[in-house]
């Protein structure tokens, strides 16, 4: 009977021990999935599938956001006289802006 209740005992902690195991897997597995904290597109990737990366590595890539988008150029009065007619823009909305 004791032998019974010690193979009992020795196979609960066994399992215990399985438990561990597979919990320790999971916490490795999940430091390796690298994800943005911010929405849009991934640049060129300096470290590639299979690299070992650490807090030392630097860059990995960089995130560009597509929400907004903005874009600063310049037009002359008489490239943006057609533009407001055809797109609509009531008249003078677009006089003095800075950005789109």
């Amino acid at each position: 009977m004791k032998a019974a209740s010690a193979a009992i005992g020795a196979a609960k902690a066994q399992i215990q021990a399985y438990q561990a195991a597979v919990e320790t897997a999971t916490i490795n597995l999940n430091f390796t999935r690298i994800v943005s904290p911010i929405d849009g597109i991934a640049g060129i990737a300096q470290a590639q599938v299979g690299d070992l990366v650490s807090t030392t590595s630097g860059v990995l890539t960089t995130v560009s956001t597509l929400d907004p988008i903005r874009d600063y150029f310049t037009v002359s009065e008489q490239d943006i006289s057609p533009l407001q007619t055809v797109s609509g823009f009531p008249s003078g909305t677009m006089e003095n802006c800075s950005s789109f």
